[in-house]
């Protein structure tokens, strides 16, 4: 009896597909957290970024397809506007993990700072604060 239902739990694992979960996930964070945020409105344009997202994704794929050695968002630029478009796009692309990195930094100073509100470092003349030294001790 006990093989029985041990073997339909390991039947039953694995069932999800990424399209099921994303879903899933969407539901459980986003539209709520939306809806409660920014109303009504907030969800149609939570619906048109997603549309948006969605035909960006079959240009992107049609422009894949219809020339195989385009493998990167630079290749693309470059396809479409010559070298400055291949320049282009990469800087942004830099730009936007540089970005990031720096949110990431910020988010992690501010995290730990509050978990740690007495926390300094003096170190050969140098006073960085609990924010300050948080976020140079995660950047290192």
């Amino acid at each position: 009896m006990e093989e029985d239902n041990h073997e339909k739990q390991l039947d039953d694992g694995g069932s999800s597909s990424l399209f099921k979960t994303c879903f899933n996930a969407l539901n459980a964070f986003s539209v709520p957290y939306s809806l409660a945020r920014g109303g009504w409105l907030s969800l149609s344009l939570l619906l048109l970024l997603a549309a948006t997202a969605f035909y960006t994704s079959l240009l992107i794929t049609k422009c894949m397809n219809a020339d195989r050695t385009i493998k990167t968002y630079p290749d693309i630029g470059e396809r479409a506007f010559g070298r400055p478009g291949r320049i282009v796009v990469s800087v942004f692309m830099h730009l936007e993990l540089y970005l990031v990195t720096t949110g990431f930094l910020i988010v992690e100073g501010d995290n730990l700072h509050n978990l740690f509100p007495r926390f300094n470092i003096k170190m050969i003349g140098l006073r960085l604060n609990g924010k300050q030294s948080f976020m140079a001790s995660v950047a290192l």
